[in-house]
């Protein structure tokens, strides 16, 4: 591939023409795959505002074609987040996250599951920031959204929110000291 061999700008010139072409054939899959190695090129070109142009573009157009409930589009700000948090912009991640969740406990149809994962990408870049006590509320919520629909993810949830509460004393006890 083009990225491999170092041609950034070709690689993005092709990753480009084959999301468009995912997108009209309707193939999520391939798509979204598509996006992440496109992605991974603005990563590796340090061009963090052309990565987040892809996102809110690539977001606009979706929900003018499936509209804003659609996996598609949920599944495409998720991966957003997930994007910035891995470029280490976490205060972005976490407004998106915010906003993701306020916007699918709105929508009856994701008020389960998907809530849920909203809630916990939250709680994690919470929690990446060190803002433990923050983050707990968040990883409560996403464990009772998922405990009915998916109990493994609501214990794995837990798990995280153990380590989180755990964190949170230890800090509230080194500022006591």
């Amino acid at each position: 591939s083009y990225l491999e061999l170092g041609s950034l700008e070709k690689a993005e010139k092709v990753l480009k023409e084959a999301l468009t072409i995912f997108r009209e054939e309707e193939s999520p899959q391939e798509y979204f795959s598509c996006l992440e190695q496109l992605d991974r090129v603005y990563a590796k070109s340090n061009s963090a505002s052309k990565s987040v142009r892809l996102y809110t573009t690539e977001g606009q157009t979706l929900e003018k074609k499936y509209g804003a409930e659609s996996p598609w589009v949920r599944v495409l700000q998720s991966k957003l987040g997930k994007s910035l948090m891995e470029r280490g912009e976490y205060r972005l991640a976490e407004d998106l996250f915010k906003k993701l969740l306020a916007k699918r406990l709105k929508i009856e149809s994701q008020k389960g599951l998907m809530a849920a994962e909203a809630a916990n990408a939250l709680a994690v870049c919470l929690f990446k920031q060190e803002k433990f006590k923050e983050a707990l509320p968040y990883f409560e919520q996403a464990m009772k959204l998922a405990a009915s629909e998916n109990p493994k993810q609501a214990e794995a949830i837990r798990v995280n929110y153990e380590d989180c509460k755990a964190r949170a004393e230890a800090k509230g006890k080194k500022r006591s000291k």
